[in-house]
């Protein structure tokens, strides 16, 4: 379903195109998709909540933001870390500059809150990691992150991060402890990306995201 959806959405012409008279173009479309999953997140006073059936959804649409990057690369975001380029980075400037644009890489920062369901934050802290990638650092999507976390509203994102490495840091004093089982991928908690996502915020040395 998201590879489906990932091909019919590139059929769209960009906003840019002028030689197409398509009333429909993927920047306002997937504006349309990111406000409707803001307008149904809500502030409570220590958490973010987005009901369950918008959850669902949302997920759904994460994903296959991701999946339409990592097509365009001809990759996963695992295997970008070792095998990607500048080649990458060109091939799928156009699909990150519509998704940044539009909203995407903001929702993105929404999800990672305390509050939200674990798998649809974890799902955000992946798609934030493909928006960054890029060889001396994504600029504009760092820029339009901490244009987005100076904002009073970021605290529960930072709160959400605070806990993610108090548990890694759980996990890795018991990992220590406990020799008894030999390490495997698979023993790896799935939140390790956090640490990826905040060094990539700041790759190229990003200053503002280096010092928020």
């Amino acid at each position: 379903d998201n590879l489906a959806f990932s091909e019919a959405v590139e059929k769209l012409p960009s906003m840019f195109d002028t030689s197409s008279r398509s009333e429909i173009r993927y920047e306002p479309f997937f504006k349309r998709l990111v406000d409707h999953t803001r307008g149904r997140l809500h502030r409570k006073p220590d958490a973010m909540h987005l009901d369950t059936e918008c959850t669902k959804t949302t997920m759904w649409l994460i994903v296959s933001f991701r999946s339409m990057i990592e097509k365009v690369w001809g990759m996963t975001i695992d295997e970008r870390d070792d095998d990607g380029g500048e080649e990458e980075d060109i091939a799928v400037a156009e699909i990150v500059t519509a998704f940044n644009v539009s909203g995407v890489t903001a929702l993105c920062i929404d999800l990672i809150t305390v509050g939200i369901d674990v798998k649809l934050r974890l799902e955000a802290m992946k798609l934030g990691v493909a928006l960054l990638f890029k060889e001396g650092g994504a600029l504009t999507v760092q820029q339009t992150m901490y244009d987005h976390l100076v904002s009073p509203d970021s605290d529960l994102f930072f709160e959400q991060l605070r806990r993610t490495i108090v548990e890694l840091e759980a996990w890795q004093t018991w990992r220590e402890k406990d020799r008894s089982v030999p390490d495997t991928e698979d023993d790896i908690p799935d939140s390790l990306i956090v640490l990826r996502f905040m060094q990539l915020m700041c790759e190229g040395h990003f200053l503002h995201n280096q010092d928020i």
